[in-house]
This record gives structure tokens, C-alpha cells and sequence, in this order.
């Protein structure tokens, strides 16, 4: 063998041993993804962006799971969700696997960075605060490019290290529309990157992130604008020095960004005002122009890329019924109607089975403790933790089955794109009244959570309308309420009382707008939504959503009934219930036919009405499984626990937004018309049942 033959035998056995090596790490250590080049960051940060329902939560949940924190931003009541996850990268440059602290930040879904909305601006900001090597993923629906693109120019603009990531190819292509994503990548100088969170394949899209994190490319493409706008740009962009490219400060500036305009003084601004003038008569709105010129330019990059192809048969007979149903003027609002009638059916048959054996577990837990032991007088230790567990108990098999399943439903409606059409059949009702459309994006808010119900009222353009939709709060049912109405007066008084009381409080809501129409007069705002595609729910994502919507009760209502429970039997073991309930007794019989007992679990509800239901236990010892109440006075306990300000951190947050004096005649007017409601309802429902 000669010399040569020895040293390329010995070259390709150090190759089989370097194959052998990596085989050995591959079967050692399972990685998540493949790399050419090593990360030069144990650290990346990627910010989701995009317009609603494009699939930014969905490919959140598809990366990490139920993993996610929902915080509002600094200073607003706009929510942001933040995840972290440690991926295992093997590069194939160094064969040796990276530990990756991936950082994924997703924000509200907006159409632009034009400061239309707080939504707007926060995401705004979240871009702007990124650093150099920091990723922005903007994720686009393939079925309606163009309008994704506008967003995009605006990010290429800034020069942020931007990706573009493409859902719902799938769902394009069955429409007759293919995109080239090569072709789309080389017009626009960023990586275009398919993905679909249903399928998990998502590998692609975090493979070109971990690889633009090492890269930047600086020829990222620009739109192109009039001569004399193009004039004033450079002008504009000479006036504040800035990370940012001095051509995107200048469009800013054009753009009458404030967050821009405030950096410049006043003599600059007058300056570039008088520019402005000098070419006014060409250009009479520059900040429309450079509007125009982008959408024109986004159209024109979208039909560049995509081309049309043949529609299969099979796709063709495929076409969307529910919304000749939905959007009919007389069967929409009819099946919307159902469609809650239903849920309620659901929530109560379902959420009753599951109470009962939530109950019967509480009560054989509660029962291994013995009664009036470690006992000092009167005063018994072991009493505190079975008060302490029967607070617990109760409110988690009063609130949890029916909350949860309430959840889990919204967030099926949400994901398959039922609820918007939803909110379109509920709207007209809304029209008659005299409310505002926006209101009901705050209401659907508030069936999970009156308190960010009353901080999104921002929304709602006019403050006469939004003290309106306030007010309107008394009667939406949270789901501590919804637990209230559900889990006590329908589990002990049955399906035809809980659905009385249902009623009767959306009579009470409908007559209380009728009064506001006349009293506070004004012009009702069109409804702008937009109705997304019909789309089989990812399960992962729902379970995820409702997770996070309960997580806070899991964490903060249960230690405050178990806590609630421990306080109730301190002061009944100390006989100062008694001193409580007594001036109370007169009142409680003669308005709302209570005993006068019932005074505890209505305080405690004031202060979170998770505790409303199991204090009511706690008062009351349940015999034979049924309370010492009829079923007028479960009725009348549901009116009287459910209409008015539902708890004292809602009330903080209504000073908060409205001021103290609003909020306080909002406050007194609902305990006003909430006892009168609750006073004549009992009355009229003696004669019927």
C-alpha cells in the first residue's frame, strides 16, 4: 500500500470516527433541531407580530405548551404573553450540541405600527426595545398576503431583523392560491419561512431564527415614494440622530408618529411643517400618500409572489353553510340564541355531575377529621381546618366544573371562528339600545373577568359610552358568578331556577339599557370586525387558553377560600357572627325573604365573589344533600349576589379608570337597582312557583 493509500485510508477512518462520534451523541443525547453553524448566543429573544387570528397564540402553544405567562404591559391593560424554553441544538459545524435559552414574547394582534390603539402602540414599543440580534417573526396569513405585507414594509422600514412566517398555506392553496415563498424571500431581503402549528411543523421557522440570530442582512427591501416625499424624508431624517435607520425616522416623522414627534422641538417641527407647505399643493395629505403608496406596493409584492392554480373538485363543494345560517336576518340571531340556551344546558348537566362528586369527595375527606377535638374551652383547633377544608371544597366544586367547561367551550368557539359571528347576530341587539358596538368586545370580556372588562373600555371612543358599558357590568355574569348561579342555585333548586335567574337578570340588564338610552343620548358607532376562516380547533391550544384563564383561581381564589372558611369559624366559634348577622336578620327577611345568615356569604362575595358559594355552605350545614332554603330564596340569593359590582378589586378598578365620584353613582345606583330587581322578582315569583 503506498503512502498516499495509507494516508487517505487513515483520513477516512478519522471521518467514520467523527460519523461514529456524532451517532453515539445522537443516541446519548436527543437534540431538537439541527444547525449548520453554531449559535454564537446561548440566547435568543423572539417577538411574535401580526394581525388577529392569524395563528400567533396557536404557534406559541405548538412551541412550549401551557408554559406561558400573561402580564399586562407596563403602565396599560393591553396583555403581552412571554415564554421561555431551553432547546438542545446540534451544530454541525462543531458536532457538539448547545443549550438555547429561547425567549418568546407575543403580542396583540394589530394591522400596523399607526398608534390607532393601545394594542398598537404597546406592540410598537415591544419592536422598538429589541436589540440588534433580536428576532421579529411576523406572522402572515397566505390567504390575505397583502394586507400582512403592509405591517411587513413598515418593520423592513425600521431594519429590524425581521422573518416572515407563512400560516395557512394549506388552507390557500385548497382556494387556489400558491405562493413562492423563494420568490417572496429574494423581493423582500428577509427569510420567508411555512409553518403550520397544527401539524407541529414548526422546526423550519425556528431553525431560521437561531441562524438570523448570527446574521443580519442589511439589504432589506424599501418602498419606493414620490420624488418630493423621497425629498422630505432625507430632510426629515437629518433632524434626530437614533439606532434606527435615519430613513424610517424621516417616514415616522411623516407619519406624525408621536412617539417620534416628541424627540424633535418645536423649531424643528415648525420647520418641517414649512417643507411640508412647499410642496402642499401636490401633496395636500403626505401621511395618506405614504398610506396609499405602501398598500399599492404590498399588492403589487403579493401578486409578484403568489399565482393562481386549479381548485380540486373535492375543495370545490366545500363551502361554509353555517354562514348562510349565522348571517340570515330572522335563523342567526335564532341559532345564536340556542347555541347559549345549549351551553347553559351543557355547563349545568355536565358541571352538576361533576360538582356532586366533588362533593361527596370533600365531604369524606372533611369527615377523617374529628369534630371539637384539640379543643381549648370551646374554641376547637381541628374545627378551623375543617372549616378551612370545607371553603376549599366548596368553592372548587361550586366554581371549577362549570368555569372550566365554560372556558374550554369559548375556547372552541374562539378557534373554530364561531364566536365572531356571534358577536355580529348580538350587535343588532346592541344597536337598539343605543350601545355602542365596541361594548360588547368588553362584555365578552367580562363573562371571564369583569376587572379587564373595565380597564378594556378604552376602547370605546366616547366617555358617556363607556360609563354606559360600566354600568352594564352589574349584570354580566362573571365566571365566579356564573359558578354562583350554576353550582348553587342551579345544583340545589334545579335547571328551571337557575334559568329564571339567568332571565331575570337579562331583563334587568335590557330595561337598565332602555332607561340609559333616554337619559344619556348618543350616535352608535359601526361595528368593525373581522371574521376569520373556519378552522378545526387545535385541542393543545384550547386546554392551553383555558388553562391560563384558571390559573388564577387555582392559585389565588382557592387559598382565599380555604382562608375565608377558617375566618368564618373563628368568629362563629367566638360568637361574633351571631352580633353580625342579628341587625342585619330585619332587612335580609322583609327585602329579599333570606334568613338573616345569608348577610355573611353576600359581605364575603363584595370582597371576591368566588367566596359567595362556599361561604353560603359554610353558613348553612347541608342535610340529605339539600340546603335550608327554598327555591324563591336560592332564586333571590342568585339575583342579589349576581346584579351590582361583583367584588372590591373590580370597584378599585373602576375608580381607577372612571374616577371616584362616577364610580361611586355607578356603585350605589346598581346596590339601588340590584335590591329593587331582587325585592320585586321574588315577589312576582311566588305567585308562579
Amino acid at each position: 500500500m503506498t503512502k498516499r493509500n495509507i494516508l487517505e485510508s487513515d483520513q477516512q477512518w478519522q471521518k467514520d470516527q467523527n460519523i461514529d462520534h456524532v451517532e453515539k451523541i445522537k443516541k446519548k443525547i436527543k437534540f431538537d433541531f439541527k444547525i449548520d453553524r453554531a449559535p454564537k448566543k446561548d440566547k435568543i429573544k423572539i417577538t411574535f407580530i401580526g394581525q388577529p387570528n392569524v395563528g400567533k397564540s396557536s404557534l406559541l402553544n405548538a412551541l412550549v405548551g401551557t408554559k406561558i405567562e400573561v402580564s399586562n404591559y407596563p403602565g396599560t391593560s393591553v396583555e403581552i404573553t412571554q415564554a421561555e424554553k431551553i432547546m438542545k441544538v446540534f451544530s454541525k459545524d462543531k458536532r457538539e450540541i448547545s443549550k438555547i435559552k429561547y425567549i418568546f414574547i407575543d403580542t396583540p394582534g394589530i394591522y400596523s405600527i399607526s398608534d390607532r390603539s393601545p394594542e398598537e402602540t404597546i406592540t410598537k414599543r415591544a419592536i422598538f426595545s429589541s436589540k440588534e440580534n433580536d428576532i421579529i417573526i411576523l406572522i402572515a396569513d397566505v390567504n390575505a398576503l397583502e394586507r400582512s405585507l403592509y405591517f411587513a414594509l413598515q418593520i423592513l422600514e425600521s431594519g429590524k431583523n425581521l422573518i416572515l412566517g407563512l400560516n395557512f398555506v394549506e388552507d390557500a392553496y385548497k382556494k387556489g392560491i400558491s405562493v413562492n415563498i423563494t420568490k417572496l424571500s429574494q423581493i423582500l431581503g428577509v427569510p420567508a419561512v411555512r409553518f403550520n402549528p397544527i401539524t407541529k411543523n414548526i422546526k423550519d421557522l425556528l431553525i431560521t431564527a437561531t441562524k438570523r440570530s448570527n446574521n443580519i442582512s442589511a439589504e432589506n427591501f424599501n418602498v419606493k415614494y414620490d420624488d418630493h416625499i423621497e425629498r422630505l424624508i432625507k430632510y426629515a431624517s437629518e433632524i434626530i440622530k437614533s439606532d434606527l435607520p435615519p430613513r424610517f425616522i424621516g417616514v415616522r416623522l411623516l407619519e406624525e408618529d408621536p412617539d417620534f414627534l416628541e424627540l424633535i422641538s418645536n423649531e424643528q417641527l415648525q420647520k418641517l411643517k414649512e417643507e411640508k407647505k412647499e410642496i402642499a399643493s401636490e401633496h395636500p395629505n403626505i401621511k395618506e400618500e405614504i398610506s396609499k403608496t405602501r398598500f399599492g406596493t404590498a399588492a403589487y409584492i403579493a401578486e409578484k409572489s403568489t399565482h393562481i392554480v386549479k381548485i380540486e373538485k373535492e375543495f370545490k363543494k366545500k363551502q361554509p353553510i353555517m354562514d348562510r345560517v349565522l348571517f340570515h336576518r330572522f335563523w342567526g340571531p335564532i341559532f345564536t340564541l340556542f347555541f347559549f340556551l345549549g351551553l347553559f344546558f351543557v355547563l349545568l348537566i355536565v358541571g352538576g355531575e361533576i360538582e356532586e362528586l366533588l362533593v361527596l369527595l370533600g365531604d369524606f375527606v372533611i369527615e377523617l377529621i374529628p369534630e371539637d377535638e384539640w379543643a381549648i374551652g370551646d374554641f376547637s383547633f381541628l374545627n378551623l381546618l375543617r372549616e378551612g377544608l370545607a371553603g376549599g371544597f366548596a368553592g372548587i366544586a361550586i366554581a371549577l366544573p362549570y368555569v372550566l367547561l365554560f372556558y374550554l367551550i369559548l375556547g372552541f368557539t374562539e378557534d373554530i371562528g364561531l364566536l365572531p359571528r356571534f358577536v355580529v347576530n348580538i350587535e343588532k341587539i346592541f344597536s337598539f339600545f343605543g350601545l355602542p358596538s365596541k361594548s360588547f368586545i368588553t362584555m365578552i370580556l367580562g363573562v371571564g373577568c369583569t376587572v379587564p372588562a373595565i380597564t378594556s373600555t378604552r376602547i370605546i371612543p366616547q366617555k358617556s359610552d363607556r360609563l354606559k358599558t360600566a354600568c352594564l357590568f352589574a349584570f354580566i355574569p362573571c365566571s365566579s358568578r356564573i359558578g354562583i348561579i350554576m353550582g348553587v342555585v342551579g345544583f340545589y333548586g334545579g335547571f328551571i331556577i337557575a334559568l329564571a335567574t339567568f332571565g331575570t337578570i337579562f331583563i334587568a340588564m335590557m330595561i337598565w339599557a332602555f332607561i340609559m338610552k333616554r337619559i344619556m343620548k348618543a350616535k352608535p358607532d359601526p361595528m368593525l370586525i373581522e371574521l376569520p376562516a373556519y378552522r378545526r380547533p387545535i385541542i393543545n391550544n384550547v386546554f392551553s387558553k383555558s388553562w391560563l384563564r384558571m390559573k388564577s383561581f387555582i392559585y389565588v381564589v382557592i387559598p382565599l377560600l380555604i382562608g375565608g372558611g377558617i375566618i368564618y369559624s373563628i368568629l362563629d366559634q367566638l360568637g361574633i357572627t351571631a352580633l353580625i348577622i342579628e341587625p342585619f336578620r330585619p332587612f335580609m327577611e322583609i327585602v329579599f325573604n333570606l334568613p338573616g345568615e345569608t348577610i355573611v356569604p353576600l359581605v364575603f362575595g363584595f370582597v371576591q365573589k368566588d367566596l359567595t358559594g362556599a361561604m353560603l355552605l359554610s353558613v348553612f350545614e347541608i342535610e340529605d344533600g339539600l340546603l335550608p332554603l327554598t327555591n324563591i330564596q336560592l332564586y333571590t340569593f342568585g339575583l342579589a349576589s349576581c346584579i351590582g359590582v361583583p367584588c372590591i378589586i373590580a370597584l378599585g378598578t373602576m375608580f381607577k379608570e372612571y374616577g371616584l365620584k362616577n364610580s361611586l353613582i355607578t356603585l350605589f345606583s346598581m346596590i339601588l337597582y340590584g335590591t329593587f330587581i331582587s325585592n320585586i322578582a321574588w315577589r312576582v315569583a311566588i305567585l308562579f312557583i
